[in-house]
């Protein structure tokens, strides 16, 4: 299994994927305020970035609006409901940035960044998730479904806190 490689080079990639996002969010948005929507599940390593990534927002901002952290994630057996309602009730009035862990083929580490859609939950893995979010940060954690559990757990919360910092960062210029 590959590994990320965590250094200053990036941090520093992590930071300019953030900063482009946020300045098509702009575009879109304005200086909206999102609501985060950070999926997985924090008991499997390469499913956890969501529920970290939410954790660390919430204890840098206590008063952003987010749904899922370490102690309530939004995972495979609650993300419908809570899609479903979430989606209905601020559509229309607020951005819902989605961030999630996904299986790929590209290197573990890599972010990708989507400024007019969300994300479909568990695709890899074959599951039937409902879409979530009209924008989304998408984290590679690795190339095989049957290694989310192995993952190395220290290096997906650095990564976390890297990525919510960033997020933060560029919440305080919107």
């Amino acid at each position: 299994m590959q590994q990320m490689e965590l250094n200053n080079d990036y941090y520093v990639y992590v930071q300019n994927v953030i900063n482009n996002f946020f300045e098509l969010y702009k575009k879109r948005f304005g200086r909206k305020k999102p609501i985060f929507v950070c999926i997985g599940s924090p008991r499997v390593p390469g499913d956890a970035v969501g529920p970290y990534v939410g954790s660390v927002l919430a204890e840098l901002d206590p008063s952003l609006e987010i749904y899922g952290t370490i102690k309530f994630p939004v995972m495979a057996t609650n993300v419908n409901n809570f899609a479903k309602k979430l989606w209905i009730k601020n559509f229309f009035n607020k951005p819902i940035i989605a961030i999630d862990a996904c299986v790929g083929p590209s290197a573990p580490g890599t972010i990708w960044c989507r400024d007019s859609a969300g994300v479909k939950p568990g695709e890899a893995c074959g599951k039937e998730l409902e879409f979530v979010g009209n924008t989304a940060i998408v984290v590679n954690t690795t190339n095989r479904p049957e290694d989310l559990a192995i993952v190395d757990n220290f290096r997906i919360t650095r990564i976390s806190s890297i990525i919510a910092k960033s997020i933060y960062d560029n919440l305080c210029n919107l």
